[in-house]
């Protein structure tokens, strides 16, 4: 999961910024969601995650 978060994080930088706001939005949202995991072991949140993923 943490690597498809970061290819997807590489492809917005390589393409400077210029990405879909909907897309950017999700990528954020899923960010925070695998954060709200790891910090609060919340599994709602994973769930979510894998589910944008």
């Amino acid at each position: 999961m943490l690597s498809s978060l970061r290819s997807r994080r590489k492809r917005i930088e390589a393409l400077d910024g210029d990405v879909d706001p909907t897309e950017a939005e999700g990528l954020v949202r899923t960010t925070r969601d695998v954060s709200a995991y790891l910090r609060q072991d919340d599994e709602a949140a994973l769930a979510r995650a894998l589910e944008r993923l």
